[in-house]
């Protein structure tokens, strides 16, 4: 049981850093104003929209298939 929340543990870490990664790349250095070096709002909000979004989706999924 220890060993399968260690390994739950260590598929959550790797599925932040690739967020991390992907986060960096679309909006602080994809969406940044070349000017200001600011991100773009809208890009910013989209972003997480979205991700937001496939999360529900992904939620909703495992619940109907538990449920099943």
């Amino acid at each position: 049981m220890l060993k399968a929340k260690l390994e739950e543990a260590d598929l959550r870490l790797a599925e932040i850093k690739k967020e991390e990664y992907e986060f960096e790349r679309d909006i602080v250095k994809g969406a940044a104003n070349p000017r200001t070096g600011k991100a773009n709002a809208e890009k910013v909000s989209k972003y997480l929209e979205d991700k937001l979004r496939a999360k529900v989706e992904q939620a909703a999924l495992k619940k109907l298939f538990w449920s099943s």
